[in-house]
């Protein structure tokens, strides 16, 4: 019994024993409630010794329960300190009572066991039973178990006298069953078998000693007679054995007989036979050659009319072949053998004859056209022939320009007195005669080309080439040799021309320089003195000759006796002056690198200090990019931005200088890798200032990237934290939906305070400063939004990597108080009222997506609430359990439309709401967790990742929208804007979305079959 209004009228009731678990006894009551099973049943401490012990509910181990109690020891449920659910006060009225029942018919019989339990009904109440007295109750359980343990040994002891009757009786078969020759052995096994059993067969000891008696009687009688029936069966077959040696002698005798008379039968009939099959032997000999003559006679005929028919027709095949020089010749042969071999042809002879007829008419017919194109061919031949005339005079004209070529070619072949100016003109006289030869020789090239066509032969012979072909070859022959030739004289003439100008170079450069030599030289004796050499080298190379060079010359030049420098030795004095001038080069050369040396000594300086200028300046960008790590968890937006656009300046700033220094360094660099003096001499020194320039960019480049990682994490932390404060809008407005009982129509009558049928930021900042805040568990889901792709999107960028920035230059507490105290002021300035209306008003733009009013349709999609399911559950008609019927199961995965609730059913203490399945459209109540912290929804639902790709279409139908369909692929993100609808055409479920990542808005397919989904609830 149970005073509970719903689980008292659940639990009340007979229970018979239905099963066990875990050790212990399962009870079921004896009807069903609403249609379900009521168990009572033992849980042991596998999940937890909180869950451990007895359990009222609607199955073993499940989540729904209506009674517990902790009691572990007892084998069977206890009668009273029951919990109302699993929580829930003890329950004083709830009492178990078993009821013992005895066998039918027999007064006083031992009880059945297991007890069966009866719940008591309430004292009072109409048909309970009234509760006994507990010691009593207690005392005739332990009564019962101890009867039950009686029972049981009495059981074992009647168990153990079968087994040991059951032993001995197992061998009397086999006795019963012996033969002669296993009697012995069986009788020795069943002496075993009664010593080892006999004792432990109790009352029915004298009975089993009976049966073993009459056992081995039996047996030894059957044993007898068995042996008496095999010594008559042994007898018999001595018997038919000798009968059936005397008949098998007797048949011997009569087979002998038989196969005598048999033998001489048989020889009588062979030589019948043989005698007969000679004759016809010999007669078939006789006809058989007889036929092989008259055979041979007819195949000599038949070969000798077969070789003159192949003859005849050998010779017609060569006369259809026939030309005009072979016709006569031909034609005689074959008046030859038609003439001998006629005679023979037999029955082809006609067949033969018509042959040669028709192949004669052909041939003459033949012949005739022949005769004709022959007379065609000799006019052909004429006009080719005139052809060749004209192209042999062209040929002729190329061969005389040959030869005028050689022949103004053979003035090279003594050019020792030739000048420069007669080598050019015989050259100029050469290269026309190259014109005029290639334009003779390309005239009979085009002549051929042009013509090749109507100089073939028009009939040539196929044995050897005929004499239109041969003249044709020996032109072509000649105007090759024409084209070889010219080529060759001209390369000759080329490499004589190259040696007649070296020669006459010589020649032009001796009288040149006897002409200088003769324009300094004042003596009569061809000598240049002291004075004239200084002369020389002034006028000509503008060359002052130090005194030290005269000097020289004098010494190795001037021969004694003489005035000066002979004009033989002026070479050796131009030599000799060119040397002194390049010796005056270098050493100005040396001066120049000195001052070159001096000046890039200078530049490295000033440019190793503009480096280190750089590095500070690096140093500093480093220091402000230390001052970001961390702060993406500690600042707000605000700061954040800030922040980000102080440390972009600083950067900018640094870029500057270092963008400067780099740009003299690079030139630097390349001007001492262009200069191989520059190069061996500081080459090392530019080396370090280019690598410590290189070092500086690289960690400015690399502070880019983090302030821009920065600058994004602020961005995204400002959009997770829009995330999160439309969320908790959202969850106080359904709140004041609720609590003022408002249907989504009446929700937005309310907000719409003009009543224009559109809200404005005004009517949203409105209703929200009227709203009541005070949400349980607002500010859990400011934390936690349940939303894994927003969450995905503010990961926080902690720029733990910037650490790596790190210098000697940068300290990290190197944070100066004007830092701090910007720091501060930002995040006092970023602090604010949370729902203040500027904050409301940009919420209201962003959920309008900029619009200045929100439509009906776009405010009662934004505050839609979805589930997703995340265990089975069934969904109800109602929201009582216990007094409501299951529609259907809702599988994991599922996702409902919240409209109603969470409500708490107080029977069972769980949260419900109603909700309108995506799936099938199906409306009914289901458990958001059950009693014992089971959780079967969860908030979501709304969002979808793209499984296999598919497309986005403006419109429902599927095929309307396929020429502007937009690919979607695998991973991208939707978000539900409009409940699933069937398309008609396709008859697929299709579903309006947003795409997170460009917001295009759309019609989707949610699958092609149960096994392919293109969509799949995140």
């Amino acid at each position: 019994g149970c005073d509970h209004p719903t689980i008292g009228a659940i639990v009340r009731g007979d229970y018979n024993k239905n099963s066990a678990n875990h050790g212990k006894p399962v009870y079921k009551k004896t009807v069903q409630v609403d249609g379900l099973d009521i168990m009572l049943y033992f849980w042991d401490g596998r999940d937890g010794e909180s869950f451990s012990g007895w359990w009222f509910g609607p199955k073993v181990g499940g989540d729904q329960v209506w009674a517990y109690h902790p009691d572990k020891v007892s084998l069977s449920p206890p009668t009273t300190g029951w919990k109302i659910l699993y929580q829930g006060p003890i329950d004083h009225t709830l009492t178990i009572t078993p009821r013992w029942n005895t066998r039918p018919g027999a007064a006083g019989g031992p009880p059945m066991p297991p007890p069966r339990p009866v719940l008591a009904g309430r004292p009072g109440a109409p048909g309970a039973i009234q509760r006994p007295d507990p010691a009593i109750a207690l005392q005739k359980q332990q009564e019962a178990l101890k009867l039950k343990a009686e029972l049981e040994k009495k059981k074992q002891e009647e168990q153990a006298k079968a087994k040991a009757a059951l032993n001995i009786r197992k061998v009397l078969q086999k006795m019963k069953m012996a033969l002669p020759e296993t009697i012995d052995k069986i009788k020795t096994e069943l002496e075993a078998a009664v010593e080892a059993n006999i004792e432990h067969t109790g009352s029915m000891q004298a009975t089993i000693s009976a049966e073993v008696e009459k056992a081995v009687e039996f047996a030894e009688t059957r044993v007898e007679n068995e042996k008496k029936r095999r010594e008559d069966n042994l007898r018999k077959q001595e018997e038919m054995k000798a009968q059936l040696e005397e008949r098998k002698k007797k048949m011997e005798e009569e087979k002998k007989k038989i196969e005598e008379d048999m033998k001489r039968a048989k020889q009588e009939a062979i030589e019948k036979r043989a005698e007969e099959i000679k004759r016809k032997r010999e007669e078939a000999i006789k006809k058989i050659e007889e036929d092989k003559k008259k055979k041979e006679e007819e195949q000599q005929r038949q070969l000798r009319q077969r070789q003159s028919v192949t003859l005849i027709r050998r010779i017609l095949a060569k006369m259809k072949a026939v030309t005009l020089q072979t016709f006569e010749e031909t034609k005689g042969e074959l008046e030859t053998v038609l003439s001998t071999e006629m005679e023979h042809l037999g029955s082809d002879k006609e067949t033969i004859q018509g042959e040669v007829d028709q192949t004669m008419e052909l041939v003459n017919a033949r012949m005739e056209k022949f005769y004709e194109q022959k007379r065609k061919i000799d006019g052909q031949r004429e006009e080719v022939m005139k052809l060749c005339r004209e192209l042999e005079g062209l040929v002729g004209a190329a061969e005389s320009a040959v030869v005028k070529l050689r022949e103004s070619a053979a003035f090279f072949d003594d050019s020792s007195e030739l000048s420069v100016g007669d080598v050019e003109e015989i050259s100029q006289v050469i290269e026309e005669g190259v014109v005029e030869s290639s334009i003779r020789t390309k005239a009979c090239n085009d002549f051929v080309a042009q013509n090749a066509k109507d100089m073939k032969d028009p009939a040539p012979q196929q044995a050897e080439a005929s004499e239109i072909q041969e003249f044709v070859a020996e032109l072509r022959r000649r105007i090759s040799v024409c084209a070889h030739e010219s080529d060759s004289t001209f390369q000759a003439a080329k490499a004589a021309k190259e040696k007649a100008l070296r020669r006459a170079a010589a020649n032009d450069r001796h009288n040149e320089i006897k002409a200088v030599f003769g324009k300094y030289s004042d003596t009569k004796e061809d000598m240049l003195s002291r004075k004239e050499i200084a002369k020389y080298a002034q006028n000509e190379f503008s060359f002052t000759v130090p005194d030290s060079v005269l000097d020289v010359i004098a010494e190795t030049m001037v021969t004694e006796g003489s005035l000066g420098v002979h004009v033989q030795d002026f070479v050796f004095l131009r030599a000799a002056l060119g040397i002194a001038r390049e010796r005056e080069r270098d050493v100005r050369k040396r001066e120049d690198r000195e001052r070159s040396r001096a000046t890039m000594k200078e530049r490295l300086t000033a440019a190793s200090a503009a480096v280190e200028k750089a590095a500070k300046s690096a140093v500093k960008v480093d220091r402000q990019i230390l001052r970001l790590v961390g702060k993406v968890k500690t600042l707000r937006v605000p700061q954040m931005l800030k922040l980000a656009d102080k440390t972009d300046g600083v950067i900018a700033d640094a870029k500057s200088v270092i963008d400067a220094t780099a740009r003299d360094v690079d030139t630097i660099r390349k001007e001492v890798d262009a200069d191989e003096v520059l190069t061996g001499t500081f080459a090392k020194e530019a080396a370090p200032v280019s690598h410590r320039m290189k070092e500086i960019e690289s960690r400015l480049v690399k502070a880019t990237g983090l302030s821009k990682r920065f600058r994004e994490s602020a961005n995204k932390k400002r959009e997770g934290e829009q995330e999160k404060f439309q969320v908790a809008v959202m969850k106080i407005i359904r709140h004041n939906q609720s609590e003022r009982a408002l249907s989504a129509e009446q929700l937005f009558e309310a907000v719409d305070a003009d009543g224009d049928g559109q809200i404005s930021a005004g009517d949203f900042v409105k209703f929200l400063e009227a709203a009541e805040k005070n949400v349980k568990s607002l500010h859990d889901d400011l934390d936690d939004i349940d939303d894994p792709i927003a969450d995905a999107s503010v990961k926080q960028d902690d720029l733990e990597d910037a650490k790596v920035l790190k210098s000697p230059e940068v300290d990290e507490d190197d944070d100066d108080e004007e830092q701090q105290a910007e720091d501060a002021n930002a995040e006092e300035s970023a602090l604010g009222d949370e729902f203040s209306a500027e904050r409301l008003s940009k919420l209201f733009a962003a959920m309008s997506e900029g619009a200045e009013f929100m439509p009906k349709e776009t405010f009662l999609r934004l505050i839609r609430c979805f589930y997703k399911c995340i265990k089975d559950t069934v969904v109800t008609d109602g929201l009582s359990i216990s007094d409501s019927k299951p529609l259907r199961r809702m599988d994991v995965g599922e996702v409902i439309e919240l409209l109603e609730g969470p409500v708490q059913d107080d029977a069972f203490k769980v949260h419900r709401v109603r909700g309108r399945m995506l799936k099938d459209g199906l409306e009914g109540w289901i458990s958001v967790a059950g009693n014992k912290g089971t959780t079967f929804l969860q908030r979501g639902g709304h969002l979808f990742k793209v499984a296999k790709e598919t497309t986005l279409t403006p419109e429902l139908s599927a095929a309307a929208g396929k020429d502007s369909a937009a690919k979607l692929r695998v991973g991208e993100v939707l978000e539900l804007q409009d409940v699933p609808e069937k398309d008609s055409g396709s008859g697929l479920m299709r579903m309006k979305v947003k795409v997170k990542s460009s917001g295009s808005v759309g019609w989707v397919t949610m699958q092609e079959n149960p096994k392919t989904a293109f969509i799949k609830v995140v």
